[in-house]
């Protein structure tokens, strides 16, 4: 992978962008940090474990700070776990935790489609979610008739303090890509980035981590959106790769 100097603006919340900035290092590009999120833990109530079979996970972020909480973790490793995607089932594998089921897709609608169709008998599910998790898989185990509960356990806000580092990157720096991880981070670039920059964004290339935060992106206006074939932020890169070298040929 080679991003040839190539400057990224990285939007992702500081802690999880770490290893993302890394690996666009690692390929000659310039990073060009901006942290548009901020999450902060949510203190949940306590429940009865032996009231569900399955734990259902949807980011890295839900597995520490649901795990982070409880004083019982005995019955981790006897209940069943469903996991969104690759970096989610690493969370867990921090916590000496294999997932059971994960989908070859990494968004809710296929995780919710293949799921039930691998286990049209699961029942009484304890799904794990930040404050602005989407309601794709409530809304499906409603359709199917599937017993559930959910547990808020962090909440996701903007990053006010960005402000000036975000406008002070477009005043004076060259950007070649805009990689945004959530719909979140696109209303928060919008919301902290001076009106008079943002036909200027607008044209700037952007990758954006699956459908949904495609959608949202092109709603806002930008031109040139891509995603990648995988929806993980290594394959974000990868995109990005793979455009330079349409670009040169």
């Amino acid at each position: 992978m080679n991003l040839a100097n190539k400057s990224i603006l990285v939007t992702r919340e500081a802690s999880q962008a770490i290893e993302f900035n890394q690996k666009i290092k690692d390929a000659s590009g310039n990073v060009l940090n901006a942290p548009l999120l901020k999450i902060n833990p949510i203190k949940f109530e306590s429940f009865n474990p032996t009231n569900y079979n399955w734990l259902f996970f949807t980011s890295a972020n839900g597995v520490e700070k649901f795990i982070n909480q409880l004083t019982n973790l005995a019955w981790l490793k006897t209940i069943k776990i469903a996991v969104v995607g690759h970096k989610t089932e690493d969370a867990l594998k921090k916590h000496h935790l294999v997932a059971d089921f994960i989908p070859t897709v990494y968004n809710a609608v296929e995780m919710a489609k293949e799921f039930t169709t691998k286990y049209p008998q699961a029942n009484k599910i304890l799904l794990v979610r930040g404050n602005l998790s989407r309601n794709v898989l409530p809304n499906f185990f409603q359709k199917m008739n599937i017993d559930y509960d959910t547990v808020v356990v962090y909440e996701t806000v903007i990053n006010k303090e960005i402000k000036p580092r975000l406008n002070w990157i477009f005043k004076t720096k060259q950007i070649d890509y805009i990689t945004f991880m959530s719909p979140s981070t696109i209303d928060n670039f919008m919301t902290l980035l001076d009106e008079k920059y943002h036909n200027q964004a607008l044209k700037i290339k952007v990758i954006c981590i699956g459908t949904t935060t495609e959608k949202l992106a092109l709603e806002k206006g930008f031109k040139h959106v891509s995603i990648p074939n995988q929806f993980t932020a290594e394959s974000m890169l990868e995109k990005i790769t793979e455009m330079e070298g349409m670009t040169k040929s």
